[in-house]
C-alpha cells in the first residue's frame, strides 16, 4: 500500500466514524518531530476533538490520558 492509500483509507474511515457518531480519538507521538501532526482532514472532520500528544510513547495504551478517553468512550455508549 502506498503511503497516498493509506492516507485515503485513514480519511475514509474517520468518514464512517463520523457518519455513524462513533466515538473518535485523535493521538499521535512525537507530532513535532519525525512523525508529524495529525493530518489537516482529521482535524477538520472533529473539528471539536482534542489531540492527544504523546511525546514519544509509540504504544498509546501506555499514555494515561488515551486510556482515560477510551474509558470515557466506553461510559457514554453504556
Amino acid at each position: 500500500m502506498t503511503p497516498e492509500e493509506f492516507k485515503n483509507n485513514v480519511i475514509d474511515l474517520a468518514k464512517t466514524a463520523k457518519i455513524f457518531d462513533l466515538p473518535v480519538i485523535l493521538t499521535t507521538s512525537v507530532d513535532w518531530g519525525p512523525n508529524g501532526t495529525i493530518h489537516p482532514e482529521l482535524s477538520t472532520l472533529f473539528p471539536d476533538v482534542k489531540v492527544i500528544r504523546r511525546p514519544g510513547v509509540i504504544n498509546a495504551w501506555r499514555w494515561p490520558e488515551f486510556r482515560e478517553a477510551v474509558n470515557n468512550t466506553e461510559e457514554k455508549s453504556s
